[in-house]
């Protein structure tokens, strides 16, 4: 990854052309947003055309290109004279995804392909995960960005999966000089669990997170970390403007939190909206006998709250969304704006 550290050392610049991929999705509305607010042109590519009017208008002045992720359709006309690239466009942790590994190495495929013979290409940030980190090392508990999710381990969740192996083909192109024959850069982001408030109404894995956190009659004592939206959208800019960042990874953890702890605080503060929830301790100790198991492996210590994340780039942006409540409060009542969660899903 470090091949390309001393290239896109140029800054972006007011009325650059930006392309933000997948951009009706959860962050890269937000992203875009800034963007735009920001003086850039921002172009965006799409799937659905039955999204096109809400973006439109949540969006003035943003250029629309189709393109898929499982195709060449679209993909040349979407990069053309552009110098930045968020490639935020990848499948979903939802169960209504399929093919989800097969489907986010073809983009990168399909997406660099075009985006490395590009005349004009300066940077490339792309939105990973924590997922691509953290997994599938049974007994390790600290990480870092220098550490990889076992993509082999057997019964790994599969978008843990698809994420590590999506990155890891990123940078294997990348750092290829056949393929990256002008040294284009990289960094990419890994943000943890993705909170806040939502602007588009059809972000599904945000309510179902919710909804199951609500169904599920036990607190669930796993921590972990989460980070803002809006934040990763704050952070997804400052990497791409900051040359030192070229090459690296980059954890995204604004909020230490607990899933217990979110819980309380939706059903304390969202009481007299019709939220409700039983809140029984969880018997951890049921899970010890199969700790050998990788789904469990790798979530029992983090219900002992014995697994930490070290970032190795703190200075490339400090967060501005820190309040926990205050990030969940802004999420659940979207949500039940939107009517994706409350007394009817939850019956």
């Amino acid at each position: 990854m470090n091949i390309h550290s001393l290239k896109g050392a140029l800054n972006m610049q007011k009325n650059d052309l930006v392309l933000v991929t997948g951009i009706t999705g959860y962050m890269a509305t937000w992203l875009a947003q800034d963007l735009l607010q920001r003086g850039y042109r921002v172009r965006g590519t799409y799937r659905s055309t039955s999204k096109l009017p809400r973006i439109k208008q949540l969006l003035p002045g943003i250029e629309l290109v189709p393109a898929d992720l499982n195709g060449d359709a679209g993909w040349a006309a979407a990069l053309k004279n552009v110098q930045w690239l968020f490639h935020v466009a990848s499948p979903q942790a939802v169960a209504t995804e399929s093919h989800r590994t097969d489907t986010a190495i073809k983009g990168i495929d399909n997406i660099f392909k075009v985006a490395l013979a590009s005349p004009t290409l300066q940077k490339i940030v792309l939105t990973s995960s924590e997922a691509a980190i953290a997994y599938g090392n049974q007994g390790k508990t600290v990480y870092t960005e220098n550490d990889w999710t076992n993509a082999a381990a057997p019964g790994l969740a599969d978008y843990m999966k698809s994420k590590t192996l999506e990155e890891h083909r990123a940078w294997q192109l990348i750092n290829d000089p056949q393929r990256n024959p002008r040294q284009i850069a990289m960094t990419a982001i890994n943000p943890s669990f993705v909170l806040g408030p939502s602007l588009v109404p059809w972000a599904r894995y945000s309510a179902q997170q919710i909804k199951q956190l609500l169904r599920v009659p036990f607190n669930i004592p796993m921590q972990g970390y989460a980070v803002d939206v809006r934040d990763v959208a704050q952070m997804q800019m400052a990497l791409m403007q900051q040359p030192a960042a070229n090459g690296t990874r980059n954890l995204a953890i604004g909020m230490p939190m607990s899933m217990a702890e979110l819980k309380h605080f939706v059903l304390t503060d969202f009481h007299a909206q019709g939220l409700r929830g039983w809140q029984l301790p969880f018997p951890t100790g049921l899970l010890r006998p199969f700790q050998r198991n990788t789904t469990v492996g790798d979530f029992y210590p983090r219900l002992k709250g014995q697994v930490t994340y070290q970032p190795l780039h703190p200075a490339f942006y400090q967060p501005q969304f820190t309040d926990l409540r205050q990030s969940l409060r802004a999420m659940v009542t979207q949500l039940l704006r939107d009517g994706l969660i409350g007394r009817k899903q939850n019956a």
